[in-house]
This record gives C-alpha cells, sequence and structure tokens, in this order.
C-alpha cells in the first residue's frame, strides 16, 4: 500500500471517529438519557466485536495492543452514534409535556481571535440555559434563546415537545 494511500485511510478513520463523536454529542444533548447508557451501548459493541480487531492490522501494525485500542476507538464511537442517532433520526409518536423550570443559568463566554502569535479578546458572549425537571422525575440542562431565558421564571411550568425515540429514549423537538 502506498504512503499516500495509507496516509488518506489515516485521515478518513480519524475524521470518522471525531464526527462520530461529535455527531453524538450533539444528538445527546437534545434526548433525555443518563449519561452512562450510550457510552454502556458503545463500550459494550466494543467488546463484542473484539474478536475481529485483528482486522486493523492492515491500518496500523502487527502490535496487538495498538489494533486493539483502534478498535475499541473506531467501533465504540461508531457505535455511540448509532444508538444516539438511531434513537433520534426514527423517532415518532410527536407528543407535549409540561416541565418545571428548576433553575435558569446563563454562561458568558470569551471571544477571541488570533492576530500573529497572540490571541485578542474581542469581547464576550452569553449562553442561556434552562434546567428542566420532567414527569418522570429526570432533569436536562437545555440551551436555549435570549428571548425564550427572558420570559421564563424558576418554579413556573412550560410546555415542550417530546418526541418518542426508537429505543424508547425521548427526544426534545421543540423548545
Amino acid at each position: 500500500m502506498s504512503k499516500i494511500t495509507f496516509g488518506v485511510l489515516w485521515f478518513f478513520m480519524i475524521l470518522v471517529v471525531i464526527s462520530s463523536c461529535g455527531m453524538g454529542g450533539v444528538i445527546y444533548n437534545k434526548t433525555l438519557i443518563e449519561w452512562w447508557i450510550p457510552i454502556a451501548v458503545a463500550l459494550a459493541l466494543a467488546l463484542v466485536t473484539t474478536p475481529f480487531y485483528r482486522r486493523w492490522s492492515w491500518l496500523m501494525s502487527s502490535d496487538k495492543i495498538a489494533n486493539l485500542l483502534c478498535h475499541w476507538i473506531c467501533i465504540g464511537s461508531i457505535g455511540y452514534i448509532a444508538f444516539l442517532g438511531g434513537n433520534y433520526w426514527f423517532s415518532h409518536s410527536d407528543y407535549q409535556e409540561k416541565v418545571l423550570i428548576e433553575g435558569k443559568y446563563q454562561k458568558k463566554i470569551k471571544k477571541v481571535r488570533q492576530q500573529g502569535r497572540h490571541y485578542i479578546t474581542e469581547g464576550f458572549r452569553m449562553e442561556y440555559y434552562l434546567l428542566l425537571v420532567f414527569n418522570n422525575g429526570e432533569t436536562k440542562m437545555l440551551e436555549v434563546p435570549f428571548a425564550l431565558y427572558k420570559r421564563s421564571k424558576k418554579g413556573n411550568t412550560r410546555t415542550i415537545g417530546l418526541r418518542e425515540g426508537y429505543f424508547g429514549f425521548p427526544v426534545v423537538v421543540d423548545k
């Protein structure tokens, strides 16, 4: 295999892992699920498919540990997005639920730009969050627009749109 082909395959593999984890994180923020469940599913998938770790020797080396780690990372990240994405993309049955606003939070984020070797602060931007308590007792921190944040008061209820996920975990579709 030529060095160019080898480099392209490595780049593609790293791109798949990073994009799977990033998309999974975005979908996780919209899903009402405990943090450990998608990670446990991804790890279980990686561990169940462990006998196939030798298939990575064409891309890695003949080192057993390197092949095993590559297999667990790649299959784990793909399993993470497959579980969360499958629940999100194949969701059905829209419904509304009244939730309790447990708290309001804002985060100040510094905007910087690079000029030469230096980073220059260009101001700040604000992100707004509501801590919501659902009927089943689960809490979720959701990022909301400023207009919704301003209208919301701690202790009030709000109706949000949910969709039943494919694997049974509700997905927030309308704040």
